[in-house]
């Protein structure tokens, strides 16, 4: 880790960028060059030498969240919101630490802190909303709406940006809204439960819901800080946490002092989840696109499911099934959709790997040149030979 924090800029390690500078000026161009390769090679940083990068700091980042979540979700003793604090305190004292140490700016770089500064209000808001809403509903039913972020990433972009929706746009929305309603098991649609259990759910699905669409929101800004240090977009947003989160809970009375030795252990854990997640997932997005890192944060739902049957002992609904089923594929079209608009060639080398029985009609802007060259060669043939057989 201490490899990537003491890079400034870490949009600089992802083009593999490595300035040098040399101090006589009498050799020639060519040394130049072939010194500049060979120590390009020989140091190169730690991001370049894994291959998929980001996307593996991303599945680390999902691991780490579902083991925070399901912490919050059966340690009962305390409030969510004072669980979040804890977390948010021990990624505070972290970051602030690597800041100090490796000298960055706190207030991040000219130009990006407004960007900084709506990423710590929004991710507060978001995961504050999603903590709440385990207590309320079934551990995989929160966490499938909350990574429905990247369905309600259109819809800010057809609002915000004047975007046209397109038809797959439409399509998923339309199923990932299906999803949500199966999920929260509306009483007109369902049938009646009993008060407490209905309140329950719905309000923990609108919290999930909200903390989803601000999710969306977060993830933009997050894109927008290439160039800021990890650490100072962590430390921020843990600083932000830690101030809402204490007025909140001084305002209601709710600080809670934890008696038992389970329960501070509990918190350590989170504790260290909450400093490796947020790293890891913030240098996710900078070394990887939005595209792969939603279809890979997808498992984090698998994983819900997984803690609920084997760390909660809890029974799984069919309706929560069917419906993480219908978001989760909503969520991974979209991705691969994104993937393949922002990175087609990539793209199209993934699919060719994994997928060699789907055709290239498929994607057809993604058909090499000398692919296409040869269909129209056949083509062109094709029709000079059917010209031959009429003309004799």
């Amino acid at each position: 880790m201490s490899d990537i924090l003491s890079t400034p800029q870490l949009s600089g390690l992802s083009e593999g960028k490595v300035q040098i500078s040399f101090a006589s000026s009498h050799h020639s161009l060519d040394s130049n060059n072939s010194k500049q390769s060979r120590i390009n090679v020989d140091g190169r940083s730690l991001p370049e030498r894994i291959p998929a990068f980001g996307l593996l700091m991303a599945f680390l980042s999902v691991f780490c969240f579902s083991i925070a979540s399901v912490i919050v979700r059966f340690e009962t003793t305390l409030p969510a919101i004072q669980i979040l604090v804890i977390r948010s305190s021990f990624q505070f004292v972290t970051y602030f630490i690597t800041t100090l140490i490796y000298r960055y700016s706190f207030f991040g770089q000219a130009g990006h802190r407004i960007d900084l500064m709506l990423r710590s209000f929004s991710g507060t808001i978001a995961l504050s909303a999603v903590y709440v809403s385990y207590r309320l509903i079934p551990l995989s039913d929160a966490s499938t709406i909350h990574f429905a972020s990247p369905v309600f990433v259109t819809v800010f972009a057809y609002f915000l940006l004047k975007e046209p929706f397109t038809k797959l746009q439409i399509i998923t929305g339309t199923i990932t809204l299906t999803g949500v309603i199966i999920i929260a098991k509306p009483e007109f649609l369902f049938g009646a439960e009993s008060a407490t259990i209905h309140e329950m759910r719905f309000e923990g699905t609108m919290l999930a819901v909200l903390a989803s669409m601000v999710a969306a929101f977060s993830m933009i800004t997050l894109r927008k800080l290439k160039t800021t240090p990890v650490s100072v977009v962590v430390m921020w947003f843990s600083s932000s946490l830690i101030i809402f989160g204490s007025l909140y809970l001084t305002i209601a009375q709710k600080w809670t002092m934890p008696t038992e030795t389970r329960t501070w252990r509990n918190m350590v854990i989170v504790g260290i989840c909450g400093i490796f997640d947020q790293y890891l997932i913030t240098l996710a997005f900078q070394y990887e696109k939005a595209g792969p890192i939603s279809v890979v944060r997808t498992f984090n739902i698998v994983l819900s499911f997984l803690w609920e049957v084997l760390l909660l002992g809890e029974q799984i609904q069919l309706t929560s099934v069917l419906g993480a089923c219908l978001i989760c594929s909503c969520v991974i079209v979209l991705a691969l959709a994104k993937w393949n608009k922002e990175s087609p060639d990539t793209f199209d080398q993934i699919r060719r790997k994994f997928c060699c029985f789907c055709p290239t009609i498929c994607f057809p802007q993604n058909v090499p040149d000398t692919r296409r060259k040869q269909r129209m060669n056949k083509s062109a043939n094709k029709k000079r030979i059917t010209t031959d057989v009429e003309g004799n």
